[in-house]
């Protein structure tokens, strides 16, 4: 099969927030821009998990209404998304921390529009890297498969950000990966509708099903599912269900086990009697994949400590979290007001 041949300035491998936005300011640099998404869709797991909260957007324990850490594109973001729906996408605060509420199909539409408003940048959905070549220790072609086609892709940069560094592993370079057993948690995620929810029923959801793991109804992990309200909306909300990571076939897991969780809480808690299924993630979401070993590994003495670095990129107050298959999430948290450097 004869491949075309694509040249261009930055090849980004990953259509999520941090590819999509990746690839947006390389193009407005200048940078004639591939971006390869491995799915039929931009967004990533926060469109199709759908995760609908942004966290890390700012600091720590502050008061009131919280400034962003970082400005540029993320600024522009958050702006069109409160545009977009001012009753939804305004912080709120869980705990310690501030998040970002968000609907899913806003989220998406605005990183396809910032795409298209890019006239030096590409994108090919359904597309992934399979190989690569090198000439003088350097990346000199990217063979990419598109639905049934090869293009032969010639970058100046590559950029990963497809969250498992699929792109990376292909160079040879040294990836970090841990033992399945030791990984956090995975997610799955089911949108109900038709629910009866008050200020509790986040409390009640977790003792239901804290007594139905003890029972032995459902495995010890689906103890740790969180119910979550949908902001602006009185009888919808999300069941968030952790996945081990050691499981063979983490999808047919999450699915039978969502499926027990839901008809239990609808025969224990009045909340979920007329309860329906209005949407469920495509995949399991991993948590913790792998990574490359790259010049410097952040580590958790530097977030929790707050450490910056004279070539920082990027602010994020958002605390060390391992959501751990017997212990259920742990964090670790910054001072108050504080924020670490990547």
């Amino acid at each position: 099969m004869d491949r075309s041949v694509l040249t261009c300035d930055v090849l980004v491998a990953g259509g999520g927030p941090s590819g999509t936005l990746a690839a947006v300011a390389a193009a407005r640099s200048g940078c004639r821009v591939l971006l390869v998404e491995a799915s039929d869709r931009l967004g990533g797991i926060a469109v199709q998990a759908p995760l609908h909260r942004i966290c890390g957007l700012y600091p720590t324990g502050t008061d009131g209404v919280p400034a962003l850490l970082n400005d540029g594109l993320v600024r522009e973001v958050v702006t069109r998304l409160s545009r977009a729906r001012p009753s939804v996408s305004t912080p709120v605060s869980v705990g310690k921390l501030h998040v970002l509420p968000f609907r899913a199909a806003d989220f998406e539409k605005i990183l396809v529009d910032l795409v298209r408003a890019e006239r030096t940048l590409t994108l090919l959905c359904n597309a992934r890297p399979r190989s690569l070549s090198f000439h003088k220790s350097r990346v000199e072609d990217v063979i990419v498969s598109h639905d049934e086609q090869s293009h032969t892709v010639k970058p100046t940069v590559i950029v990963d950000a497809t969250g498992n560094a699929s792109l990376v592993s292909l160079t040879g370079s040294r990836i970090l990966s841990s033992n399945p057993e030791d990984r956090q948690m995975g997610g799955y995620v089911v949108q109900l509708e038709g629910c009866e929810a008050d200020d509790m029923t986040g409390v009640r959801v977790a003792y239901a099903l804290h007594e139905a793991a003890e029972e032995g109804s459902i495995p010890r992990c689906v103890r740790f599912t969180a119910w979550e309200p949908l902001e602006d909306s009185s009888d919808k909300g999300f069941l968030k269900f952790s996945v081990p990571a050691s499981i063979a076939r983490p999808e047919t897991f999450a699915l039978e086990n969502s499926e027990k969780a839901i008809t239990l809480l609808k025969e224990r808690l009045p909340a979920f009697r007329k309860a329906r299924v209005a949407y469920a993630s495509r995949h399991v979401f991993a948590r913790e994949t792998q990574r490359l070993e790259a010049e410097y590994v952040l580590t958790e003495h530097d977030v929790v400590s707050g450490r910056k670095f004279g070539d920082g990129l990027v602010k994020n107050a958002w605390p060390v979290e391992f959501w751990h298959p017997e212990k259920g999430p742990v964090y670790k948290y910054l001072a108050p007001g504080d924020y670490y450097e990547i």
